[in-house]
C-alpha cells in the first residue's frame, strides 16, 4: 500500500472517532443545559408569552392543507429518487473501477452489471437511516442483501462461463462491506452521534489532515535539518527542551490545529448557514454520508494508482537519488514492479546518497534482471544519452 492510500485510511477513521467524541460531548452538555433549563422556575406571565407567540405568527400565510395519503405519496416519491441515485452512484462507480482495473478493455455490462450490484449495497443502510429501522432490521435487511448479491453473482458467473470461487466471492464482499459498514454504524446507529456526528466529519477532516501535515513536517525536520528549522529549535530548547520524544510528538500533532482553527470554524458555520436557510438537510446529510463512507473505503481498496500505471507500461523509469532505507513508499514501488507478473522493464536512477544495498534487498524477492541501474549523480548530454537507451533497448 503507498503511503498516500494509508493517510486516507488514517483521515476517514480519524475524522470518524473525532466527530463521534465530539457529538458525544455535545450531545452531554446539551443533555445537561436541556435539563437545567427545565428546573429553573419560571420567569414571567405565561399568558404574555402566548399573545406574543401568537401576534408573532399571525404575519405567516395558512399553509396547504396536507393529508396522511399526501405524505406518503412524497414519502415513496423521495424514496424512488434516493434508489434511483444510488443506482446511478454505483453504477458509475462500477465503470471507473472497471478503468482503472483492466485498461484497454473495453467497458462490458456483464462486467459492470455484477460490480455494481456488488457495490449497490448502501442503499440498504441509506434506506434504513431514513425510514429510522431498527439495528436489528437493518443488519437483517443488509444480509439478506448479501445472500441475495452473492447468488446472483454465482447465477451470472455460471451464465457466463466465468469460474467464480464461492470463498473468494464472499471474501470481496466482506473487504467491500466490512470497514465501511463499521464506520457507518459508529456514526449513524448512535442517537447521539445520528444527529451530531455527520454534521463534524468534514470539520474533524480538516484537522486531522493538518495534524499528519504537522507529523510530516516534524519527520522532514529530522530527515533534512533545514537551517532555519534547526535555528528556531535552539531557541526553543530553552522551554522545550525538557519534553519527551512523546510530548513533541504530540505538540507537532497538536499545534496544527490552531493554524487551521479559523477554517474549521468557517466550514462550520456554512454548514450551519447552509441548513437554516434550508440548502442542506438531514436527510441529505446522512444519505451522502453514508455513500460517501463507503465510495471513501472503496476509492482506497481498489484504486492504487501504482497498480494501475504497472499494468498499462512497458518500461518505467524511476529515480531514487537520495533513496535511504526508510523511504517506505519507494521500497514498495521497487517490490511492485520486481514482483510484477508482466514482462517490464525499469530503469532506476542512483547517485552517491543512494542507499542501493536497502534498493536490492527490495526487489530480491521479485525478477532482478529486469532493472537497469544507471548512476546519475552526474547528468550531462552522455547520461542523458544513456537512460534514453535503456529506456528504448
Amino acid at each position: 500500500m503507498t503511503r498516500e492510500p494509508g493517510e486516507l485510511y488514517q483521515v476517514l477513521i480519524l475524522s470518524v472517532l473525532l466527530s463521534c467524541v465530539a457529538a458525544w460531548a455535545i450531545a452531554h452538555r446539551y443533555r445537561r443545559r436541556m435539563q437545567q433549563l427545565m428546573r429553573a422556575p419560571r420567569v414571567g406571565d405565561p399568558h404574555e408569552s402566548k399573545v406574543r407567540a401568537g401576534e408573532a405568527t399571525a404575519d405567516y400565510p395558512t399553509a396547504a392543507p396536507f393529508s396522511l395519503v399526501d405524505n406518503r405519496a412524497a414519502g415513496m416519491r423521495l424514496a424512488m429518487l434516493l434508489i434511483a441515485s444510488s443506482f446511478l452512484i454505483a453504477g458509475t462507480s462500477a465503470c471507473i473501477y472497471c478503468l482503472l482495473k483492466f485498461p484497454g478493455d473495453p467497458l462490458s455490462p456483464w462486467r459492470v452489471i455484477p460490480i455494481a450490484l456488488l457495490h449497490l449495497w448502501p442503499v440498504v443502510p441509506a434506506l434504513a437511516l431514513i425510514w429510522r429501522w431498527s439495528v436489528k432490521r437493518l443488519f437483517a435487511t443488509l444480509l439478506l442483501w448479501c445472500a441475495a448479491t452473492f447468488i446472483v453473482l454465482l447465477i451470472i458467473g455460471l451464465w457466463r462461463q466465468i469460474e467464480i470461487r464461492p470463498l473468494l466471492l464472499l471474501g470481496a464482499m466482506a473487504s467491500d462491506i466490512g470497514l465501511s459498514l463499521a464506520l457507518l454504524s459508529l456514526v449513524f446507529l448512535g442517537s447521539a452521534t445520528r444527529a451530531i456526528a455527520p454534521w463534524l466529519v468534514m470539520p474533524t477532516a480538516v484537522l486531522v489532515w493538518s495534524s499528519l501535515a504537522g507529523v510530516h513536517a516534524m519527520m522532514y525536520v529530522g530527515e533534512h535539518q533545514p537551517p532555519f528549522a534547526m535555528s528556531l529549535i535552539e531557541l526553543l530548547d530553552p522551554w522545550l527542551g525538557w519534553l519527551p520524544w512523546y510530548g513533541v510528538l504530540l505538540l507537532f500533532v497538536l499545534l496544527p490545529w490552531a493554524l487551521v482553527w479559523w477554517l474549521v470554524r468557517i466550514l462550520g458555520r456554512a454548514l450551519g448557514r447552509a441548513y437554516s436557510r434550508k440548502r442542506l438537510s438531514d436527510l441529505l446529510v446522512v444519505f451522502a454520508g453514508v455513500w460517501v463512507f463507503a465510495l471513501t473505503d472503496r476509492a482506497v481498496m481498489v484504486v492504487d494508482p501504482l497498480q494501475a500505471l504497472v499494468r498499462c507500461s512497458d518500461v518505467v523509469l524511476m529515480d531514487l537519488c537520495g533513496f535511504q532505507a526508510h523511504n517506505a513508499g519507494c521500497r514498495y514501488e521497487l517490490t511492485t514492479l520486481a514482483c510484477e507478473s508482466r514482462d517490464l522493464r525499469v530503469v532506476v536512477l542512483t547517485d552517491g546518497r543512494t542507499d542501493r544495498a536497502a534498493a536490492e534487498e527490495a526487489v530480491a524477492s521479485g525478477r532482478q534482471e529486469r532493472f537497469t541501474w544507471i548512476e546519475a549523480s552526474r547528468f550531462d548530454a552522455s547520461k542523458r544519452r544513456q537512460v534514453l537507451e535503456s529506456l528504448f533497448a
